[in-house]
């Protein structure tokens, strides 16, 4: 049944993992704002309240069952109110995203394979309860190569402002549509 649960919960994450990897990307993918976000929302509405008690029943109760997990998988359908399209701009999948999306995967994967294979159905749960706090964790140790990746714009960007002359520059700009005004 722990292999049932495990699969069930991979199923429950692609939707809950694109509600959360777009909450990353709107909060400029920096480390803990996405779980600082989830406490917010599960927070925000009584309905969303409720779904994080069915959640905790179902991880304490997956110490004795696995059936109980499949209650946390339920409360994915939440928090209410958060969706992958936003009210503002949809999720967008950029190199970097793809790379956050990867290697948060492959971490909650090796949750549920780990509590797979040891027969654990309370680890199995974890890991897709602590998804916002695992995307969190990819997005720490992704870092140090994202800001490799994004140093040769600021180069470049430096070279070319001191061949201008320009006295004043401001940049603006979110999700593609950056603009530059002298």
């Amino acid at each position: 049944m722990t292999r049932v649960l495990a699969a069930v919960c991979a199923l429950a994450t692609v939707p809950a993992g694109l509600r959360w990897l777009r909450v990353a990307q709107r909060e400029h993918y920096l480390p803990t704002s996405v779980t600082r976000f989830a406490v917010r929302w599960w927070r925000s509405r009584p309905l969303n309240l409720g779904l994080v008690g069915v959640a905790m029943i179902g991880l304490a109760g997956s110490l004795w069952s696995p059936w109980f997990g499949l209650l946390v998988a339920l409360a994915q359908l939440g928090p209410i109110g958060l969706t992958v399209r936003g009210r503002t701009s949809p999720l967008v999948w950029t190199g970097r995203l793809r790379r956050l999306a990867v290697t948060a995967g492959a971490i909650v994967l090796a949750f549920y394979l780990t509590g797979a294979m040891i027969g654990s159905s309370f680890l199995v749960v974890l890991g897709l309860l602590l998804l916002p706090a695992l995307i969190d964790l990819a997005l720490a140790l992704l870092a140090p190569i994202e800001q490799s990746l994004g140093s040769r714009w600021v180069d470049q960007a430096a070279t070319r402002l001191e061949a201008s002359g320009a006295k004043v520059v401001a940049i603006t700009g979110s999700y593609g549509t950056t603009t530059t005004k002298l």
